[in-house]
């Protein structure tokens, strides 16, 4: 009878290859066309998670997958960096919505006074320190966590503090920023309600122009390998202690102070504009 019982049910289940479409996704391209891919080739086509849904490339072709509201409400918490709103979510993505996720911010650590990081089911502190991208989401970061961390990539939220000490060691080389930051070539600005604050410069910085309002104490603290900075303008008095504080192969200075600090031995000159060019001789 048990045998009888199993037949008849078999005789209502799909067969093999109808599961087998059942479990294809529905892949759009950009010359309009349609294809349905099982998941192992849409996750050899993954291009990680946009606005637009589950983006893909395939054979020279952008497409793909339409998402579900679950999918754009986590992008857009990861992308703004809410800590409460994160922890707090609880997604139900399908297999290609996590991939394409994982590809996107599972790289990226999450610091709110320790990491939090996206863990492929939810949001959540972690032990992991070392990521190719940090996204600093409020407060300020401990020295030497940018170093460590490896980060290439430095994400501002608009709530945070950051100093130019914290990137003193690190390989950040592009800094990506909410208001009231911004960031120009290997500087991070501020705008505030007294005027535009320079708060730090890249490590990478060779030749930096600075157009602000003020200088924050330690903004070129990172600056070792900078040769040539142009503060043409800056008061003296808008100026931090010791602002050239870490620019150990600054060759060329361009600026209101009669005193540059000890920047080595130099040649003072000055520029058709009242400022002072110093030329450091060492």
């Amino acid at each position: 009878m048990l045998v009888f019982f199993l037949c008849a049910a078999l005789l209502f289940l799909p067969l093999p290859k109808e599961l087998g479409r059942a479990a294809d996704f529905d892949c759009i391209w950009e010359d309009g066309s349609h294809t349905r891919e099982r998941f192992s080739e849409v996750y050899s086509s993954l291009a990680g998670a946009g606005a637009e849904g589950v983006m893909l490339f395939k054979d020279g072709k952008r497409g793909r997958i339409e998402a579900g509201e679950d999918f754009f409400t986590l992008v857009s918490a990861l992308d703004a960096g809410s800590l409460p709103e994160l922890l707090s979510l609880r997604p139900v993505l399908s297999r290609p919505e996590r991939a394409a996720i994982g590809l996107s911010y599972g790289g990226r650590g999450y610091y709110d006074g320790e990491f939090f990081a996206w863990l492929g089911d939810r949001f959540a502190r972690t032990s992991r320190t070392v990521f190719p991208e940090v996204f600093l989401m409020s407060g300020s970061l401990r020295g030497g966590v940018l170093a460590a961390s490896g980060a290439e990539t430095l994400f501002l939220g608009g709530t945070c503090e950051l100093t130019g000490r914290a990137l003193v060691g690190s390989a950040v080389s592009e800094v990506r920023a909410a208001a009231p930051f911004r960031a120009e070539k290997d500087a991070v600005y501020r705008d505030t309600a007294g005027g535009v604050r320079l708060v730090a410069a890249l490590p990478g910085a060779s030749s930096l122009t600075v157009r602000a309002d003020f200088i924050d104490d330690d903004a070129f603290a990172a600056c070792a390998q900078l040769l040539s900075l142009d503060l043409c303008g800056i008061p003296a008095w808008a100026f931090g202690s010791d602002p050239f504080e870490g620019c150990k192969s600054l060759r060329y200075l361009h600026t209101t102070l009669s005193y540059p600090g000890p920047v080595g031995e130099y040649r003072r000159s000055v520029a058709p504009c009242g400022c002072y060019i110093y030329e450091v001789l060492r």
